[in-house]
């Protein structure tokens, strides 16, 4: 019978409970980043340490913006993706009667703050209300299958998105995301007239007469200049009058 000393026998347990546990650790690691690349396959931090992300554009069926809202916040956490559908309050007038309603600023689009890559894409395809991310160039959709895009296992494959998913511009979103309010919806601003023209006294328009081209006194709206994917577009957002306006300056230009 062959004896083995015992600080052998221990060295040889040691040196194989550690393979076995690195391969535990291995295989799980694998598993991780191959199913869950969007989490950790093509992350960017900036100096602080935080996660880089840009806001991208969703075009939606139109009635469907709050369940596609929905859909996304239960799927993802507010840290990997953050999803504001921007609505305005607006003064409508039924049966002789004032109401306020709220509408969506941008029908049939939803945008998403997050670092966009092919797989993240994909699972925004699985819901049927979300037809495809604005200005998204299909050179690489043609080339990746479902499944071929799920079988990419190297974040280095997919180190940049920026040439497929156009990202809004900075000034865009810095623009909406000050005028919008708790849940994402834009108040209506108070306004006051002088001879020499008007001024916002209150709400999200105040200090950005620039922007507002025109008032519509009957409606109680102002016609405010912005942008969607460098495209400029008049939209309709609530006002109140804080004085009597004077006749000179009803529904006028600025």
């Amino acid at each position: 019978m062959i004896y083995f000393p015992y600080h052998t026998i221990t060295f040889h347990f040691c040196i194989y409970s550690l393979l076995t546990i690195n391969k535990v650790i291995s295989v799980s690691i694998y598993i991780f980043l191959h199913y869950f690349p969007p989490i950790c396959g093509n992350i960017t931090t900036n100096r602080k340490g935080g996660l880089v992300m840009s806001w991208y554009a969703l075009f939606v069926k139109t009635g469907y913006e709050s369940n596609t809202k929905k859909w996304l916040d239960a799927r993802y956490d507010r840290a990997l993706l953050h999803c504001v559908i921007p609505r305005r309050k607006v003064p409508e007038k039924r049966g002789g009667k004032e109401y306020h309603v709220v509408k969506t600023l941008f029908p049939g689009y939803v945008f998403v703050q997050t670092k966009m890559n092919v797989h993240l894409y994909y699972q925004f395809k699985e819901n049927p209300f979300i037809y495809r991310t604005l200005n998204y160039q299909n050179r690489r959709d043609k080339t990746f299958a479902y499944e071929e895009a799920w079988k990419l296992d190297s974040s280095a494959k997919l180190c940049d998105e920026s040439e497929l998913f156009k990202e809004i511009p900075v000034d865009e979103m810095t623009l909406v995301l000050k005028l919008i309010e708790q849940d994402d919806i834009i108040e209506c601003s108070e306004i006051s007239f002088q001879e020499s023209g008007f001024t916002v006294q209150a709400g999200p328009l105040k200090g950005m007469e620039s922007y507002i081209k025109k008032i519509d006194k009957h409606k109680k709206r102002a016609k405010v200049l912005m942008s969607l994917m460098g495209t400029a577009q008049l939209v309709d957002l609530g006002i109140e009058f804080s004085s009597v306006i004077p006749s000179g300056h009803q529904g006028e230009m600025r």
